[in-house]
C-alpha cells in the first residue's frame, strides 16, 4: 500500500496535508483460481503472519488485479473487519469485484462462524454496490479454504 501527500493552503492560510492511500498496481497478474491468491498472499509473507490480516484482492473485468489491499490487522485470532473499509479501496481503483482473504496464524484454515458471517455481510454489501464479492480465501502457510471452491457463496 502506498500513500501520497500533498499540502493544500486553505482560505486562511493555513497548510493541510492531504493523504491519499493507493493501491500497488500489478499490471500482468491475474487470478483465476484460489491457488493463486494463496500463492501472492505467501509471496507478500501473510501467511507467516502471527496476527489475523484482512486483504482485499481487487480485481478488473478479465480478473486482472488493479489493487492489494491491507484493510484490517488484528490479534492472534481475530480481526476487525467492516465491509465499507473493503469496498473503498474497491471503489477507489475502480474494480469490478474483490476477493477477500485472510490468514489463520494457527495454521487451521476451517473457517469460524464470523468468518461465514463476515463473508455473508460482504456478498451483500457487494451486490447493492455492484461490486461482486468473488471468493472469501481463508490462508496458511501450508493450506487455504476457498468459500466459494466449498460452496458457501
Amino acid at each position: 500500500m502506498l500513500y501520497k501527500t500533498r499540502q493544500v493552503r486553505t482560505e486562511k492560510g493555513l497548510f493541510v496535508e492531504l493523504v491519499r492511500e493507493e493501491a500497488v498496481v500489478y499490471p500482468d497478474t491475474k487470478v483465476s483460481n484460489p491457488e493463486d491468491i494463496h500463492e501472492l498472499m505467501k509471496v507478500l509473507g501473510v501467511v507467516q503472519s502471527d496476527v489475523e490480516q484482512l486483504w482485499a484482492v481487487c480485481l478488473n473485468a478479465k480478473n486482472k488485479v488493479v489493487g492489494v489491499f491491507l484493510v484490517s490487522q488484528g490479534t492472534t485470532n481475530c480481526t476487525i473487519v467492516i465491509p465499507k473499509d473493503i469496498f473503498k479501496r474497491a471503489l477507489l481503483v475502480n474494480a469490478n469485484s474483490v476477493i477477500i482473504t485472510h490468514n489463520h496464524p494457527s495454521g487451521v484454515v476451517t473457517p469460524s462462524k464470523e468468518d461465514k458471517d463476515v463473508t455473508e455481510r460482504c456478498y451483500d454489501a457487494g451486490k447493492i454496490i455492484g461490486i461482486e464479492l468473488l471468493d472469501h480465501i481463508v490462508v496458511s502457510e501450508d493450506d487455504y479454504y476457498s468459500f466459494k471452491k466449498e460452496s458457501d457463496i
